[in-house]
Parts: C-alpha cells; sequence; structure tokens
C-alpha cells in the first residue's frame, strides 16, 4: 500500500486533473476568473466561484462530470479505497438546446461529444475493469456500441423503465 499522500498534494493532483478534463471537454472561457481547481475542501472552483454558484446548467455538469471523474481515476490508478463503480446521469444536462433550440455557450455539440469521448475512454482505459454507469437519453455515437439497454419511455412498451411495474406519470 502506497503511502498517504498530504492533503496538500491530493488537492493539488486533482485540480490538475479537473482543470486537464474542463480544457478537453471544451469548457467555454475556463480562465475567466482565474485557473478552475478543488479548494481545500474539495470542492470545484470554475470561472472563480463555486461550481454551484455558477448560472448555466451546463457549466454545472461539466464540472460536476469532471470532479467526479478526477476522483473516481485518481482511486482507481493509485489502488485507493473506493466502490469499483461510478454512475452519472444525464452528462448533457444543460448541454443541449432546451425549447426552441436557444442555449448558451455550453450547448454546443462538440462539448457533448467531447463529454461522451472522455467517458469512453475513462470506462475502457483504467485498470482493474471497473464500471462506469451512465444514464443518458440521446447518447452521443461514441457510447452507442457500449449501451446495454435502452428503455422506451413509453407505458405498455417494455422495456418501459428501470422500475417493472412502473406505469408512467398520471394525468
Amino acid at each position: 500500500m502506497q503511502d498517504r499522500p498530504t492533503r496538500e498534494a491530493l488537492v493539488r493532483e486533482l485540480s490538475e486533473r479537473f482543470e486537464r478534463m474542463l480544457k478537453d471537454f471544451g469548457f467555454p472561457k475556463l480562465y475567466d476568473g482565474g485557473r478552475p481547481h478543488l479548494d481545500e475542501k474539495f470542492t470545484p472552483v470554475v470561472r472563480g466561484m463555486p461550481y454551484r454558484d455558477i448560472g448555466s446548467k451546463g457549466a454545472k455538469a461539466l464540472a460536476a462530470i469532471a470532479w467526479a471523474l478526477s476522483i473516481y481515476e485518481l482511486a482507481i490508478e493509485t489502488d485507493a479505497p473506493h466502490p469499483g463503480f461510478l454512475m452519472i446521469d444525464s452528462p448533457q444536462q444543460g448541454l443541449r438546446p432546451e425549447g426552441a433550440g436557444v442555449g448558451d455557450e455550453f450547448t454546443h455539440a462538440e462539448i457533448g461529444d467531447r463529454v461522451w469521448a472522455r467517458l469512453v475512454e475513462t470506462a475502457t482505459t483504467l485498470p482493474n475493469d471497473p464500471q462506469l454507469i451512465v444514464v443518458d437519453n440521446l447518447p452521443r455515437t461514441t457510447g452507442q456500441p457500449y449501451k446495454i439497454v435502452e428503455y422506451t419511455g413509453e407505458p405498455g412498451l417494455d422495456p418501459y423503465g428501470l422500475i417493472d411495474n412502473e406505469e408512467g406519470a398520471s394525468a
């Protein structure tokens, strides 16, 4: 077993991964407000503010994914304690235009493509066969070969959803 890293060293390593991942995603105006990093409490900071204070859903989604993947990858690579899987729900939240196609700087197809490319890379290259579970209504082409199940979302047309006896929302 390796020696336990100092808190400062761990924050530095995770911050470097976090920044690199956001850059790979194509996070718009990434360095406005300073370098992205994790603070001393391991909270992601982007554009000079805690990620939860950024107004855009897309910005929050990218920061949360980069944060979770940074911790997950480091744990796997260093054989640190971890559950052996990471589940990400709706990785494209805020990365697709809503309504009449109106979006912000985060609703560019390239960003979603880069996120999915990174998810596939993580799932296929980490040692010890860890599991990455991604729940997404419209996975990018990159993720299609790894799809295990696709639900119809239509009551009466199986498989409808994760819960067998679910009947859908009542009117």
